[in-house]
């Protein structure tokens, strides 16, 4: 496809292009192919007002009563949906029959480039009076746009189920009331100024996952509140962006080359400001999520001490100094696990620290063996420092000590 033109819009000439045999091949098309074939797939403006509105509060939405998909089994081929004769005119029995399934809006939705590039005008239906009507090919966009919509309406109202359903103390009856009561004024769809919608709160009232999104427009949230207080505390949150940023850093083996740009911008405005803390989700083994927070001051990163952390911990420590932790057989003690994380445009390491219980491996190191390492060259020479004397601090102890080339 050519360059987009948008100050002489290209003219189509359906004479020239409608039923002569072209493929529609977005490479090679002109721009008032593409546009015709757009324009011919928009719902009208006369129509599109059945379409509910983005704006309406979620209590309203719910009171909607919208086109239930379909359960009939179409067998036809799908080139059977596509007709050469105009479309109805009189189009009411679009808005009172089912939606047509998934599955089929999808085959329908493949194929009706090269249909109306072929000629085609219109839908016919296999599913009532037996294919007789004719629906405007919009009516795809129509079916789909509803499929949505059928699908966001069911996911308030398992919000709303939710709400009712786990009001189960006197204190969770006042809250989980006052959450309904939002629900009268919030938007079931507007857009909320993060990148996406209010549709994605549907994940907080209930038990599906939190989504990046919706852990953006939190961070967002906190941020607006620690900017009030800059001046008493000097704060910045970070968007989930960053943590993924860092846990990149992390697996890179080059740490002193490493350029981040995200990094770079975080980096720029916490000196130039003179933030003192840094926090910012991390999402973790791909099924949680946790809190870190940087202390510029002391240079340390505290972090959720949950289980799965530590694991992690290692993992991002292994990777850095491309050294692994030795096993110590039935190991009872609380594992104090040091690991690290790298933040390149800062050039420092920043000490995590955990303790979940292990029962059968572990290492354990005084908080006397804790250093702050500033410098990457002098972190690893730091560290086997310390391994060596808490191998000399717990020989006597029972357990067995070896040193492993490549080992702490």
């Amino acid at each position: 496809m050519n360059e987009l033109d948008l100050v002489c819009p290209p003219i189509f000439h359906p004479h020239e292009w409608i039923g002569k045999g072209h493929k529609y091949d977005l490479k090679k098309l002109p721009q008032s192919v593409v546009f015709a074939r757009s324009a011919a797939l928009e719902i009208p403006q006369g129509h599109i007002h059945h379409i509910p509105s983005r704006d309406l509060s979620v209590h309203d939405f719910l009171q909607l009563s919208l086109p239930a998909p379909s359960s009939t089994i179409v067998s036809v081929k799908v080139n059977c949906w596509f007709s050469h004769d105009p479309p109805d005119i009189d189009l009411s029995y679009l808005k009172t029959r089912p939606i047509p399934s998934e599955r089929v809006l999808a085959e329908i939705n493949s194929a009706i480039s090269q249909a109306w590039l072929d000629g085609a005008q219109s839908l016919a239906d296999p599913r009532y009076n037996d294919g007789r009507d004719r629906l405007p090919l919009w009516a795809l966009t129509w079916w789909r746009e509803f499929a949505t919509t059928v699908r966001h309406q069911t996911a308030w109202r398992k919000c709303e189920e939710w709400l009712t359903k786990e009001s189960k103390t006197a204190e969770a009856v006042i809250l989980m009331m006052e959450a309904h009561n939002l629900l009268a004024v919030l938007p079931w769809r507007a857009d909320t100024g993060w990148r996406s919608s209010t549709l994605e709160l549907t994940h907080l009232l209930g038990t599906d996952w939190i989504s990046d999104e919706l852990e953006d427009m939190m961070m967002a949230h906190l941020g607006r509140r620690a900017r009030a207080r800059f001046l008493h505390a000097r704060i910045l949150i970070g968007s989930a962006l960053l943590g993924q940023a860092v846990m990149g850093a992390t697996s890179t083996h080059d740490k002193s080359s490493v350029k981040i740009p995200l990094l770079e911008r975080y980096h720029t405005q916490i000196v130039s400001l003179n933030y003192q803390k840094l926090f910012f989700p991390v999402h973790v083994q791909e099924n949680h999520w946790i809190a870190a927070g940087v202390d510029f001051d002391t240079k340390t990163i505290s972090i959720d001490a949950i289980a799965g952390v530590s694991y992690l911990g290692v993992q991002i420590y292994q990777q850095h100094f491309h050294r692994h932790f030795r096993s110590i057989p039935d190991a009872t003690a609380m594992f104090q696990c040091n690991h690290f994380a790298f933040l390149p445009s800062a050039a420092f390491l920043c000490l995590l620290s955990s303790k979940p219980n292990l029962t059968r491996s572990g290492l354990e190191l005084a908080p006397a063996d804790l250093t702050d390492f500033n410098i990457l060259s002098t972190a690893l020479p730091q560290l086997a420092e310390a391994a060596k004397l808490f191998r000399k601090r717990t020989s006597g102890n029972g357990a067995t000590q070896r040193d492993e080339e490549g080992d702490f």
